[in-house]
């Protein structure tokens, strides 16, 4: 075909779209679009770029070809401007069309489809101008053809990205000033939705009919129903799209765009479990454990300014104080007041908290949570003199040194929770002219003492924890483990500790749900395998606990392995090593390298031992998290022998199926095999070919996550 067929047959469909596009225009009150060709028109955003890019190359066609002299640059500039009528007027038409599907909002919508169909009908005209060899008035229509190219991207760009993507203004931060009468959704969720969710779900642009700008929009909803469930995360919807698989369709957000961490998904699921209340605040909370993950996370908040009237400190001062131990950190941004705190019991050292009174003028907040601090340290302390807050629960203290604090005349809040004060001693803060606020839970402190203390201390709130009606049965908290790893080194004990005096223990080594007649915590016991430790509290007159599980994993033989299938490539680990680098996975951080996943295949490893080794038990940690498909293996196969060419298969196990509602969990899964010395075990974790039917996405394959495998005999 000669160039000029070529052009003639250009000029001919370029004048076909533009007229069928007018046609449209003019009938759009009328038109019913079927849904095929709706959905066509989400090619829109796909061919957009073509033409734009077009249309940006002609201007420099005429720069080069300077009076439109030269033949051949002539020629190209004809084509390219044939080929920029054809494409402008087809993304016009797909995005009319996208109009019908995409929920956008009609005002939007409106200027950028009469936008986008005036640049492919002055691209038409500009075809004819040029022919008539007119430079300026090319230059001209050029010029037209550039300025509707960023007025209608601007105005697309706004819809699909948010106001002022093009032209963004001046940043500001609007983060919430926050106090503890702050409602939890403004403080906590509102935020993480407004960075990842509501450029596509908001007034303009609400995708899925779902508005998530205010709280009406998301009580009531999108086209796939409610949001959120109350008390029911998991099985809110929100949660559910959030925890798919990243390459999933109905994963949301979009693959490209930002992404809430796991952390932030598990905020806003704890947020549902206690009851997705808008107006519910940080003073409002219980001291349930679900509450506490909202209280940890307070004091990183952006607080409502204070104005300080004294200097900052040298920054290179607070940074020389900066240690593994002890953090030091201006409260909010810009200002010189600073929050500082100290970790570690084991390696805690007068001489941390003495280092602080480089920077003491500036100190307004200071955490010695659970250090062996003593009462005559407290003399370092009462230097501080702009301290407004100062946690002491847990320490050494008995209250001999309160006295020091005098001094420190700003202190509004005093933790004492936990520590063996005296009665004798806390008289002295009656003289604390700015003290509002006591904690004395788990104290010897009788309710006689405390009944003394609010009046002496009128303007002082005393915050005792939870003090039992002795007519009311309520609910234990559960037992709690003390030991900080859930790997356990040999020789280590396994130790518990309950909130309260008088309460009994029991607990199951098996997984099973431990009661009254299960095995009973008399002091620490040693281990000598992988267990699923499930413990409850019971005392007379209370409800017994609810069970909390711990998956506990002693250190077995070491080995070196090897990956003979490769892991999927979203989530590769860190290889081999992975297997047995005693890091663990967490199942609601499923992108953490700890993990190595499988899907298409087994994961098939091979374990290498220094020497012949006793080995009677395999144990692999893998993760279940039902919403992400990633489910218990169908199948675990291990065997063992001398080396790789002599292996024979010495234990399998079909693990107990996942169930309906079954949640995030450690699946610590044993393989007794045969005794035996072994020097090369191979091991295959067959993930499953279907999930069940009761899975929003049955009949696909199943992830399987491993991030441990521990030997034992």
């Amino acid at each position: 075909m000669t160039r000029g067929k070529v052009i003639s047959l250009l000029n001919n469909v370029a004048f076909a779209l533009n007229a069928l596009l007018l046609v449209l225009l003019l009938g759009e009150g009328r038109l019913v679009i079927p849904d095929a060709l709706a959905t066509a028109g989400r090619f829109h955003i796909v061919m957009l770029h073509l033409p734009i890019g077009l249309i940006f190359v002609l201007p420099v066609i005429a720069w080069v070809n300077g009076k439109g002299v030269d033949t051949s640059l002539r020629k190209l500039e004809q084509i390219v401007l044939h080929l920029v009528a054809v494409l402008t007027a087809s993304t016009a038409l797909a995005g009319l069309f996208l109009t019908f599907d995409a929920g956008y909002d009609p005002a939007a919508a409106k200027w950028h489809k009469w936008l986008g169909s005036l640049l492919a009908f002055a691209s038409y005209v500009t075809i004819r101008i040029h022919g008539k060899n007119v430079r300026k008035g090319y230059y001209f229509a050029l010029a037209v053809l550039m300025g509707l190219v960023f007025w209608a991207g601007h105005l697309g760009g706004k819809m699909t990205h948010g106001d002022h993507f093009l032209f963004p203004p001046d940043k500001i931060d609007h983060r919430p000033n926050v106090d503890e009468h702050t409602p939890i959704f403004t403080a906590f969720i509102k935020p993480i939705l407004d960075q990842h969710c509501v450029s596509c779900h908001r007034d303009g642009k609400a995708k899925g009919k779902l508005v998530m700008t205010n709280v009406s929009g998301i009580v009531q909803g999108g086209a796939s129903g409610p949001l959120v469930m109350a008390t029911r995360g998991d099985e809110s919807e929100m949660i559910k799209r959030m925890r798919l698989p990243l390459d999933h369709e109905d994963h949301m957000p979009p693959r490209k765009k930002s992404q809430p961490s796991e952390a932030d998904i598990d905020l806003i699921k704890t947020w549902i479990d206690l009851g997705a209340d808008f107006d519910q605040s940080l003073a409002d909370l219980d001291t349930t454990e679900s509450a506490e993950v909202f209280r940890s996370k307070y004091s990183s908040l952006p607080k409502a300014t204070v104005a300080y009237d004294f200097d900052a400190a040298d920054a290179d001062q607070i940074a020389d104080l900066n240690t593994p131990f002890r953090a030091v950190r201006p409260t909010h941004e810009g200002s010189p007041a600073l929050d500082a705190t100290i970790f570690v019991r084991a390696v805690y050292e007068p001489v941390f908290l003495e280092e602080l009174a480089a920077v003491g003028d500036q100190i307004v907040s200071l955490s010695l949570l659970n250090l062996p601090v003593r009462d005559e340290e407290l003399s370092t302390v009462g230097d501080f003199k702009n301290l407004e807050k100062l946690i002491l629960n847990g320490t050494d203290i008995d209250g001999s040194g309160l006295a020091y604090l005098r001094n420190c005349s700003q202190l509004r809040s005093l933790g004492l929770s936990e520590c063996q004060v005296d009665f004798s001693q806390l008289q002295v803060l009656a003289d604390f002219p700015s003290l509002r606020e006591i904690s004395l839970w788990n104290t010897p402190i009788s309710p006689e003492q405390i009944t003394a203390l609010k009046k002496d201390m009128p303007g002082v709130q005393f915050e005792l924890g939870y003090v039992p009606d002795p007519s009311e049965q309520v609910s234990l908290s559960p037992p709690i483990l003390i030991n900080e790893e859930l790997i356990i080194k040999s020789g280590e004990m396994i130790e518990l500790k309950n909130m309260f005096e008088g309460v009994e223990t029991r607990y199951t080594l098996d997984g099973s749900e431990p009661d009254s007649s299960s095995l009973q915590y008399e002091g620490p016991f040693p281990l000598t395998s992988a267990v699923e430790l499930k413990v409850r509290a019971y005392r007379d007159g209370w409800q017994p606990s609810r069970s909390k599980s711990y998956g506990l994993y002693m250190v077995g033989h070491e080995y070196e392995a090897e990956l003979v299938t490769s892991p999927n490539p979203q989530y590769p680990g860190s290889g081999a090593n992975g297997l047995h680098d005693l890091t663990f996975g967490k199942t609601n951080s499923l992108k953490s390298p700890a993990w190595l996943a499988y899907r298409e295949g087994p994961m098939v490893a091979t374990l290498t031992f220094a020497k012949d080794t006793d080995v009677d038990e395999v144990v692999v940690k893998c993760g279940q998290n039902i919403g992400a498909w990633v489910l218990a293996p169908q199948q675990i196969s291990v065997w063992g022998g001398a080396d790789v060419d002599h292996l024979h298969k010495i234990g399998e196990i079909v693990p107990p199926a996942s169930k309906e509602g079954g949640g995030n969990r450690d699946l610590p899964l044993r393989v007794k095999v045969t005794k035996g010395s072994y020097k090369v075990l191979r091991l295959e974790v067959q993930p499953l070919k279907r999930l069940p039917s009761w899975h929003q996405g049955a009949g696909n394959p199943s992830w399987v996550f491993v991030d441990e495998v521990f030997v034992y005999g």
